[in-house]
């Protein structure tokens, strides 16, 4: 294509978007110039981890008179970044303003990464209208058919996938890194159990959390560690417990993988990883009204006997499931 390739993901509820683009990102082994970044603050220290430059970007707040505000300070720094671009990807739900326009002004390559699993009841007319300014459309496949929707149609269209990071541990890491964790916390264990159901962006989870610890108090084989983004804000009530442990990290991935057992939300990366890398799993979905169907997802999974659901409100079912699993067999089988 020629021509430095610009990344611009949203940071979402998590950091799935930022995730999926250093993926990408990495796999241009052929681009010319090393790809640049364009992302949120709490995005950045991932994506420099992945030795990628990246540019900050303005996150909405309070202090803004009104919410789109911060999105026209975006769009002189975006503009200002694809002065030498030749491409820019965007990775995202709701194509922004700022985006729009720098495409349009720069004559720039777009590449929308697409949501291919809106709720039903969404109204995706806008979005998907502004599929007009780019050349390519890529849309990351579901693990099971009946969730791949087509929400538009044409050669720009494209469905790949499903994007997934695999993570195979050896006996020997996995067996390390497990030793390390007991040491640092303080805690033998015998069964590791890891939570991530995210910090509460999308909708309160510390119900679903100090049930979760609660249960996890009584089994002294286990260390809970209730994994969190590293600018996540923490409820002081997930630190007073003797068996559960809160982590900040980019790392949630290789510690789901070292895990007997995972609790976790239903969003595109981690439902993917879970599966594809074989860790046992209850999903309890986030419901936000803008959200993809993270219902949907876990509901295919839980059918085809391959992971447990729980819906956010049933605290006794997802006893049930946990019990389930650590008790009765299921993360084994």
């Amino acid at each position: 294509m020629g021509g430095r390739i610009l990344f611009n993901p949203t940071n979402g509820v998590g950091l799935g978007h930022a995730q999926r683009c250093v993926l990408v990102a990495g796999a241009l082994a052929s681009a010319p110039e090393p790809p640049v970044f364009a992302a949120f603050p709490s995005c950045s220290r991932l994506i420099k981890a992945h030795g990628f430059d990246v540019m900050p970007l303005i996150g909405r707040s309070g202090q803004h008179t009104q919410s789109h505000e911060n999105d026209l300070a975006n769009y002189v720094r975006l503009r200002a970044l694809a002065r030498d671009a030749r491409t820019l990807v965007f990775d995202g739900g709701y194509v922004f303003d700022s985006v729009y326009r720098v495409i349009l002004e720069r004559r720039l390559r777009g590449v929308w990464i697409r949501r291919g699993l809106w709720q039903a009841s969404q109204d995706n007319s806008v979005a998907l209208d502004r599929e007009k300014v780019f050349d390519r459309v890529i849309v990351p496949g579901e693990a099971f058919e009946e969730l791949n929707e087509t929400y538009s149609r044409g050669d720009h269209v494209r469905l790949v996938g499903p994007i997934v990071q695999r993570l195979t541990l050896d006996p020997a890491r996995r067996a390390d890194l497990r030793a390390r964790l007991a040491e640092r916390f303080g805690l033998p264990f015998e069964r590791l159990v890891v939570t991530l159901l995210g910090a509460g962006v999308a909708a309160d989870r510390g119900a679903q959390l100090q049930a979760l610890c609660g249960m996890m108090e009584r089994r002294t084989d286990v260390l809970h560690l209730i994994l969190v983004w590293p600018t996540a804000v923490l409820q002081p009530v997930w630190l007073g417990w003797s068996r559960s442990r809160v982590v900040k990290t980019h790392s949630a991935g290789v510690l789901a993988a070292a895990a007997d057992f995972c609790v976790g939300a239903a969003g595109y990366n981690f439902f993917h990883e879970t599966l594809y890398n074989r860790v046992p799993a209850v999903f309890v979905p986030q419901t936000g009204s803008y959200m993809d169907d993270q219902r949907a997802r876990a509901r295919a999974a839980h059918d085809r006997g391959l992971a447990g659901l729980a819906e956010p409100s049933a605290l006794m079912v997802l006893e049930r499931e946990v019990g389930r699993f650590l008790d009765g067999g299921a993360a084994e089988q």
